[in-house]
């Protein structure tokens, strides 16, 4: 989460990083936008596809990527995220990604 965060900030973006569904949903009650969300699939106490759909309640038009090491596992034509991102991946690749948005 660290290192995401830190690659953020080094990239220009303004950034609110949360450790679980629980912290990112309290978060985006105290936000007044929110124009990307960038979550992890597996995360301690649900999913990123949870937070998504909670995120998307507060704010419809924000972006959102899906990471995850388990892309054998997600639907990838699953319209709740706009894009999706292979871990590990390199600063290069996020940028190209989050770019195209």
């Amino acid at each position: 989460r660290y290192a995401v965060e830190r690659l953020l900030r080094s990239m220009g973006f303004e950034v609110r990083a949360e450790a679980d569904v629980n912290g990112a949903k309290h978060a985006l009650g105290e936000m007044e936008r929110c124009t990307l969300l960038l979550t992890d699939y597996m995360l301690p106490d649900g999913t990123g596809l949870d937070l998504i759909d909670d995120a998307r309640q507060v704010f419809p038009n924000a972006h959102a990527v899906l990471m995850s090491g388990y892309l054998q596992e997600l639907e990838v034509a699953d319209e709740r995220f706009d894009r999706l991102i292979a871990k590990p991946f390199t600063r290069a690749q996020l940028w190209e990604l989050l770019s195209g948005l």
